[in-house]
């Protein structure tokens, strides 16, 4: 997966400014680095999408949403949420 496809999948940028973004992205700097540079995400935020990236493209990425409370439940039955 793209690392602009996972920015917005996570609702860290929009569809349109990642449109946007590419449109003015220079040649010499990667996606992440021209975002840093604008000031669109954070540090934080790239390296949390980057750290996905990397997973995903060595098959360790599994999960793609946070389990629902259904989910848990059925899973662990005898714990009950406060």
């Amino acid at each position: 997966m793209k690392l602009g496809e996972i920015l917005v999948k996570n609702k860290l940028i929009t569809p349109e400014t990642l449109r946007s973004v590419l449109e003015r992205q220079p040649s010499n700097l990667r996606l992440g680095q021209f975002l840093l540079k604008q000031h669109l995400i954070s540090l934080e935020a790239l390296e949390s999408a980057l750290m996905e990236q990397f997973w995903r493209l060595n098959g360790y990425w599994v999960i793609d949403q946070e389990p629902t409370q259904s989910v848990e439940l059925s899973i662990f039955p005898s714990i009950k949420k406060k």
